[in-house]
């Protein structure tokens, strides 16, 4: 049986196509979730347990005026040598790799009017509920001891404009990768 010259230009077509699909597909390894060491330190969180929150200029997260009211803003302060209640904030785990930070009254922080706006103040208020997401945050690792503290909108705790006087809010802003210091915290077990 003889194939006519155009039927064999088809069938030879078709098979290379056919063969460089199969090749293609056998050729390319499927990719891997695996993470890289540095991922699986950056996601690292803080342990359960009480902390005073240093900031880059060595002053400590506190409660403006030692208040217990609601609303309360978050401040930077130095860091005092004796007990000092309001310096203490006390991170738990709220499951999905998020935390609470509660403050010395058991009142959680939390995002002042659940506000997206950068350099919305982080306040204290009486913890609603293990639901509410403006009282969680994604404390992560970015080496060196230090963390980044992330809202629920994916921004940074941070000190106000970079500030290293007292009584400097502590606000949400967009994170940053460059001048970002002012977003950098430890965590000093207490």
């Amino acid at each position: 049986m003889r194939i006519r010259p155009r039927t064999r230009r088809a069938v030879a077509g078709a098979a290379l196509a056919g063969a460089t699909v199969a090749t293609s597909l056998m050729a390319v390894p499927q990719a891997t979730a695996v993470p890289t060491a540095r991922h699986r330190a950056t996601a690292a969180a803080i342990a359960n347990g009480t902390y005073m929150i240093k900031t880059f200029s060595g002053k400590c997260f506190e409660v403006l005026n030692r208040s217990t009211a609601n609303n309360s803003r978050i401040i930077q302060y130095t860091c005092r040598t004796t007990d000092n209640y309001s310096e203490k904030f006390t991170v738990r785990s709220a499951g999905s790799g998020a935390s609470t930070i509660r403050v010395f009254d058991d009142k959680c922080l939390e995002i002042q009017n659940r506000s997206r706006a950068n350099n919305t103040p982080i306040v204290q208020y009486t913890c609603r509920s293990k639901d509410n997401y403006t009282e969680k945050f994604k404390i992560v690792s970015a080496g060196g001891g230090k963390y980044r503290i992330k809202t629920f909108n994916d921004k940074c705790l941070e000190v106000r404009g970079g500030s290293r006087a007292n009584n400097a809010l502590i606000v949400q802003y967009t994170c940053r990768t460059k001048d970002n210091a002012r977003q950098l915290f430890r965590f000093q077990r207490v």
